[in-house]
């Protein structure tokens, strides 16, 4: 029984982790910015990803995350824009030595996508004056210019 409690000792202290606060939401329109810490207790790293994938999807998607600075790593998603669904995701951690953690372990993390309402254009009182800037439909192409 001391054997098993020792060997949980040094199993805990010599135990990678990914420290990661979840995302609960995003507007459609925004990026999402996902970072990650990683307690990798003195063994090289390989390779971080980021899985995800949208409420339609069944296989995940993978996403390398950039090292920014000691074991932090970071990556940003933008693909969501379109589809606007809840997107479900979790970490991969990969060592030189073979070994692989998750975060979380059983269950992924869910975003909630918030669908994003521009109103600019309705709130504008039809009597206010604007300057607009219009740009040409196509190449090449000259909007003649009137004066009032």
């Amino acid at each position: 029984m001391i054997l098993f409690f020792f060997l949980l000792l040094i199993s805990i202290s010599f135990s990678q982790t990914i420290q990661h606060e979840q995302i609960e939401s995003s507007l459609s329109n925004e990026a999402i910015n996902f970072n990650i810490f990683v307690d990798d207790n003195g063994k090289e790293i390989y390779k971080v990803s980021l899985m995800y994938k949208n409420a339609n999807q069944t296989e995940y998607l993978s996403k390398k995350m950039i090292l920014t600075t000691s074991n932090n790593f970071n990556c940003i998603v933008t693909d969501h824009f379109s589809n606007k669904l809840d997107i479900n995701y979790y970490f991969i951690v990969e060592f030189t030595d073979g070994g692989m953690i998750s975060k979380p372990i059983e269950q992924s993390y869910l975003i909630d996508i918030i669908e994003y309402q521009d109103d600019y254009w309705e709130n504008l009182d039809s009597d206010e004056v604007m300057n607009l800037l219009i740009l040409s439909p196509r190449p090449s192409f000259r909007v003649p210019i009137t004066s009032s």
